[in-house]
């Protein structure tokens, strides 16, 4: 159960990954010549050098969760990633509004990729805790078992 868990955790992280894709927003600049910007996942680190950290954050929990450390540090670490990633996230996204909103000429146009991005995120963290609860092979993993 112990592969299946780590498989399924991995490629939830590079699926959470894929979601930088998305687009985030939009806004139409008119003009001489016209067109209509689009801001993707990826695109946060071009605004803000904070933005690599969401991008990235996915990728590292396979690194923490499969690594040689006790879980208290596992868990310290996952605390600091998620609290990591959201202030990047936040930070490049403002960063990138800010920018659309200097070079368009009309409102600002939301998607759903602003939503699902960090949520894929929440969602490898809530699977890794969902497997840690229901298929925790030591049930004492802190004390040693007589």
């Amino acid at each position: 159960m112990k592969d299946i868990f780590k498989i399924i955790i991995v490629v939830a992280s590079i699926g959470a990954t894929a979601t930088c894709a998305l687009p985030l927003m939009s806004v139409y600049s008119g003009g001489m010549e016209s067109c209509t910007l689009f801001v993707n996942g990826y695109n946060l680190m071009s605004f803000s050098a904070w933005g690599c950290v969401p991008m990235l954050a996915t990728l590292l929990i396979p690194f923490i969760l499969f690594g040689k450390q006790s879980g208290k540090v596992q868990e310290a670490e996952l605390l600091f990633l998620v609290i990591a990633n959201a202030v990047c996230y936040v930070h490049s996204f403002n960063a990138a509004r800010e920018w659309l909103r200097s070079v368009g000429d009309s409102m600002i146009n939301y998607h759903y990729g602003a939503v699902i991005y960090p949520l894929g995120f929440i969602g490898v963290l809530l699977l890794v805790k969902c497997f840690e609860l229901f298929f925790k092979d030591e049930p004492c993993k802190e004390v040693k078992c007589a």
